[in-house]
């Protein structure tokens, strides 16, 4: 299999997206009189949760911990036509009543219940609605085909028991002959279980609220993205003790978001939004509770613009909709320790199409700091994503895995753990690209992420933290690129160190009349026109490149350039990223002279389209020397190559 040529964005963000239906403790708030309301217009803003109670909600803190419903949104859903079970097949009532029943309400309930919730459009647990409607449309029938073919529950949650299962199947089909269960999809597998909150706030802390202003959604609107800003209450510094999700119209709130947001949105004016954003502060998604600090809590100021981004989705085409969800903020003096959101992972990769790509990210921490929980983070092609613990003696310890991945269901999953200055996490996410088409990274849920956002006292202060390559990258196989020679090996090749320096690329100097051969990497320097970036400016101490890879220059005049590359960039804000460069090129050479560089144009491959090149000889006088200089851009930076060879034994 040819590596993958990869391209990158340096300076980036993410989008935060949620949505399941695990209960993670905490509950729904229950509205008191606040010390202060932000409610974007709303006169009272106690109505959000009043009216969630009069659409039948039931309980808010008993939703079960496995069951979820697929959403309209690219997923399976009971929308849609099925095979017809047997035209005289009614099941059994009394069976139903039995057991089945109790089956359907613990898998299916919390979406599917007597009042559907969270874009569900259809309730399951009443057996006269399940058999209502000609054979083959009725919901038994479509119940019978999702969970035959294994789509439902929904690959974000525990698979029913074979007994469960063989227990539906053969009441929904009156007894008829059952396939063994499919070997897929798998249920989530997670290493660590949903961070637990109090069912109540402390005892008279004050709040706020922000909540949506009765917003009207459409009766065909599936995926809107809408925001809300708002100006914090008070003045000078409070810590975000508490946060709960104020659930208004249960039946169409898919997630939503609280986050730092940009201070020149309006107060109280609903806008579409689904760009990229960073600094977040919670999420909910349906089944989740509350986020409560164990001390202390997140700093904010009064005066400090939030957004509040709810993703809507009314499956069930309701044409009444108003919704005024959103979440209550309970706050106190900023006593205690300090927590901040940080991102892990890679923030510049490309899948493939119909293959199955592992990226990887190394965040070495700047200064100790406790972990409290961990969000994991990718979209629809993830599979699995895991962060490892890399001690500065040595030791490694698992932080979180998960397999299963579903981009409907994120959690915040409890990791308390202790991390020196000068410990890592190396976390990498497994994609399956069944799409077809080359993805790359991106904020886009059509593009990807491999993120886990931790929570950490004190907080690492940056948003990012995806800081340098593995602390020793040992010799592995290099497979050839995509415009590799047809005959060219798999070869083990050795990493080799270079520099990040401020400026332009030296001219070349040398011999620039063509010389056939093979030429391995011996090193290279990456040169950046400017220093200063929107994040801050670019520390040369700290940051590196590592390389590897050969050179190949045909008798014939073709030439092969194939190397990988991770430059590591480390800000003055004590911000660090890895942008993983890979790049495959050939083309034929124009050669040079004496005092003119060879040119090549590639006419195969991407990231870098020209390069210059000379033989000379090596310092030390006596060995021949290949250089090459090329130029790209990344992320708005163009940045230069200067790459040297030594002749390939």
């Amino acid at each position: 299999m040819r590596r993958t040529v990869l391209r990158t964005t340096l300076i980036c963000a993410a989008l935060w997206a949620l949505g399941g239906c695990v209960d993670q403790g905490g509950g729904v708030s229950q509205p008191e009189a606040p010390e202060a309301v932000v409610d974007l217009g709303q006169s009272d803003a106690a109505r959000a949760s009043d009216r969630a109670s009069d659409r039948a909600m039931g309980d808010r803190t008993a939703a079960t911990d496995d069951a979820s419903a697929r959403l309209q949104d690219g997923t399976p859903s009971l929308d849609g036509p099925d095979q017809a079970l047997p035209g005289d097949c009614v099941p059994d009532r009394q069976v139903w009543e039995s057991g089945v029943s109790d089956v359907v309400a613990a898998r299916c309930g919390t979406c599917h219940g007597e009042a559907p919730l969270y874009g569900a459009a259809h309730t399951l647990t009443d057996y006269d609605s399940l058999l209502s409607g000609p054979p083959g449309s009725r919901l038994v029938d479509r119940l019978y085909a999702r969970v035959d073919v294994g789509t439902m529950p929904p690959r974000s949650q525990p698979l029913l028991t074979l007994h469960h299962r063989e227990a539906l199947l053969s009441w929904a089909s009156c007894r008829a002959e059952n396939p063994d269960p499919p070997p897929g999809p798998a249920g989530l597998e997670v290493s660590a279980d949903p961070l637990p909150a109090p069912a109540e706030a402390p005892v008279g802390l004050p709040f706020f609220d922000v909540v949506a202003n009765e917003y009207a959604l459409g009766q065909n609107d599936r995926n809107p993205y809408i925001c809300f800003a708002f100006t914090v209450p008070g003045q000078g510094d409070r810590f975000i003790r508490r946060i709960e999700p104020v659930l208004d119209d249960a039946r169409v709130v898919h997630h939503f978001v609280l986050m730092k947001g940009p201070a020149d949105a309006p107060d109280g004016v609903a806008f579409d939004c689904g760009g990229i954003f960073e600094n977040w502060i919670y999420a909910w998604g349906p089944g989740m509770g509350a986020l409560q600090f164990p001390q202390g809590g997140v700093r904010a100021s009064g005066g400090e613009r939030f957004l509040l981004q709810i993703h809507y989705n009314n499956g069930g085409g309701f044409a009444d909709v108003r919704d005024s969800s959103g979440v209550r903020v309970y706050h106190a003096d900023p006593v205690g320790p300090e927590y901040g959101l940080t991102a892990l992972g890679n923030t510049g990769f490309e899948l493939a199409a119909n293959t199955r790509t592992t990226v990887e990210s190394w965040c070495t921490l700047p200064v100790a700091v406790d972990v409290l929980s961990s969000w994991p983070h990718m979209h629809e092609l993830g599979y699995a994503l895991e962060s490892t613990l890399l001690r500065a003696d040595g030791e490694e310890e698992p932080l979180i895995s998960l397999r299963g991945w579903n981009f409907e269901a994120q959690f915040l999953y409890d990791t308390p753990v202790r991390l020196e200055a000068g410990d890592a996490i190396h976390t990498s996410c497994t994609f399956d690209n069944i799409s077809g088409r080359d993805v790359r990274f991106g904020p886009r849920t059509e593009d990807e992420m491999c993120f886990n956002f931790v929570y950490t006292t004190p907080p690492v202060g940056s948003p990012f933290c995806n800081g340098g390559p593995p602390p020793q990258a040992a010799p592995t196989p290099q497979i050839p690129g995509d415009c590799a020679s047809p005959d060219e090996e798999t070869l083990v090749r050795t990493w080799v160190d270079g520099q990040v320096l401020e400026g332009r690329v030296p001219a070349l100097e040398g011999d620039g009349r063509y010389n056939a051969g093979r030429w391995r990497l011996t090193g290279g320097d990456v040169f950046m026109a400017r220093f200063d970036t929107p994040l801050g400016r670019i520390d040369a101490a700290t940051s590196r490149i590592l390389a590897r890879g050969y050179a190949r220059l045909e008798a014939d005049l073709r030439v092969y350039f194939d190397f990988e590359t991770t430059v590591h960039v480390a800000l003055d804000s004590g911000q660090m990223f890895d942008a993983p460069l890979s790049s495959s090129i050939s083309g034929e050479a124009i050669p040079g002279d004496l005092n003119t560089p060879a040119h090549l144009t590639a006419d195969c491959g991407n990231l870098i389209e020209e390069a210059d090149f000379i033989v000379d000889l090596a310092e030390d006088g006596l060995t021949p020397e290949l250089r090459a200089t090329a130029s790209t851009n990344i992320g708005g930076l163009p940045i230069d190559f200067l790459f040297r060879f030594a002749p390939e034994p």
